[in-house]
């Protein structure tokens, strides 16, 4: 049982669902982090900002619990008289949901999501990471997720990095695009049509292949195993656990 299980895959592809159940599978010891709840932060910091409410920026301070470090630089940008809009790490999408300007936000929410890991605790870490042009051209690369890899690695301890697992998660654009639409339909978080469409459109994840649903990826010297899941099937909640619970144990090789 690896110690920490990385999940990713595009926006819809099935990453939330995946780790639910992984974790009931062992009875919930896994400690689950999205790095998606530091993005909503900053997307309610950024919002307030765009409406030119400084009175509702300056009370939201005491609801942060990751992206404290963000809200601290925009309030001495405040008190310096500077335009703040200009320093939006996002801004509201036309239809819905939100764009990120400035691609260094990627590496910020990950590193506020992974503050407070020990190294005597099992983790899921969860993050979606998509075609992002601004990021490729400010950072010189291909593979976006190769930042990110090297980003846990770094703030994670070494015995953590040895017993680590990457499940990664696929499914073809239509099927992620019905998903967005009932997630938003549900109350959920809305990924812009754009976003999912110009960022999301395909797969991003380059690993060595050994075989359909096996691999590796080696970060910082270290060869982390990879375990590929197709979720393109439309279940019934039923299905869908045998489906996800099936792949639980051949990953694992659990009888």
């Amino acid at each position: 049982m690896p110690k920490i299980v990385i999940v990713i895959g595009n926006s819809c592809a099935g990453k939330s669902t995946f780790a639910r159940y992984y974790n009931n599978y062992f009875d919930n010891i896994y400690n689950d982090i999205d790095d998606y709840l530091s993005l909503q932060e900053v997307f309610k910091i950024d919002d307030i900002l765009w409406q030119g409410d400084l009175q509702k920026f300056l009370s939201c301070k005491d609801q942060l619990s990751c992206s404290f470090e963000i809200w601290e630089a925009y309030n001495k940008l405040l008190k310096k008289g500077e335009d703040v809009k200009k320093y939006l790490y996002t801004k509201p999408a036309v239809n819905g949901g939100h764009d990120i300007i400035k691609p260094l936000l990627w590496d910020k929410i990950l590193k506020f999501s992974l503050n407070n890991i020990e190294k005597d605790k099992l983790y899921i870490i969860q993050f979606s990471r998509g075609r992002d042009l601004q990021y490729e051209k400010e950072f010189g690369l291909n593979n976006i997720y190769d930042r990110s890899l090297h980003i846990i690695t770094d703030n994670v301890n070494i015995d953590l990095i040895r017993d680590m697992l990457i499940v990664n998660l696929s499914a073809n654009l239509d099927i992620r695009k019905k998903r967005n639409v009932s997630r938003r339909l549900d109350g959920g978080h809305y990924v812009s049509d754009e976003t999912m469409v110009n960022v999301y459109n395909r797969d991003m994840f380059v690993y060595h292949k050994i075989s359909e649903k096996y691999g590796y990826k080696i970060i910082d010297n270290f060869e982390i195993p990879v375990y590929e899941i197709n979720n393109d099937n439309d279940l019934e909640e039923s299905q869908k656990e045998k489906y996800f619970l099936c792949n639980i144990r051949e990953m694992l090789n659990i009888k």
